[in-house]
This record gives C-alpha cells, structure tokens and sequence, in this order.
C-alpha cells in the first residue's frame, strides 16, 4: 500500500514545526500511514519490516537504525519513530494536538478561501450585469 506524500517538508521535527502546514514532518506521517510491521527482539530492540519488505533493526533505547536514511542523513527515520509508537515510547498526545492543530488551520483557511470566492462570484455577477449592456 504506497501513501501518498503530504505536503510537508522532509527537514527534522525541530526546523520544521512552525513552518509546517500540518504540523507533522514527513517522516512522521510516513511512520503513521506506511503498511510496515514492527516486530519486538529483545527490550528496546525492534525489526521493522518496510512497505517494500525490507526489513531493518531499530534500537529504541539508543535512537538507531539499520535503514541508509538514518546512517546517511543523521535523522531520526520513519522505521525509528515507527518502533516508538509501537513501543508507546512516542508521545501520541502531542501528535493528535498538532494534527488538531493542522486541521483546525485548514478549516480555517477554507473558511476564508469560501468568503473570498463569494466575494469573487459578486463581483463576477456585478460584472456580468455591464457585459449584457
């Protein structure tokens, strides 16, 4: 099952969380959304098998890896942030706040895309009245 990317950055949580329509890196909202299987191998030891059956090692105690995303970008990937939601080790409290935050800012924003086009369609019937003369 492939995920569609969201429009978010791919830059660390910290860089990003102002900035982020929704709230979520994408690394996140991958860890969230892909189809991968997290399997426990000893405490704080994790086998994370991927969306495309690769599988990887993920130490939730030391904050580590196996996949070239961690190894070569330094950042904290979405097999690693998935192992911590398995593991309860995430914070899932605060990322229900700031996905809430995210929708309340695109409902937000809809609200006022929908005044300006029926300010827009008035004008459009204003206009409509001069193109008939």
């Amino acid at each position: 099952m492939s995920v569609p990317h969201l429009d978010t950055t791919d830059q660390p949580d910290s860089a990003t969380a102002s900035t982020n329509r929704l709230s979520l890196d994408d690394r996140t909202c991958r860890a969230l959304l892909e189809a991968q299987s997290v399997e426990a191998l000893a405490p704080g030891m994790y086998l994370v098998y991927s969306e495309n059956g690769t599988e990887y090692v993920v130490d939730v105690d030391g904050g580590a890896c196996t996949c070239p995303d961690f190894r070569y970008r330094n950042v904290e990937c979405k097999h690693l942030r998935r192992a911590r939601l398995e593991a309860g080790d995430a914070d899932t409290a605060a990322l229900a706040e700031r996905v809430d935050a995210g929708i309340e800012a695109v409902d937000n924003r809809l609200e006022a895309l929908a005044t300006q086009r029926a300010a827009l369609v008035r004008l459009k019937g204003a206009l409509d009245r001069f193109d008939r003369q």
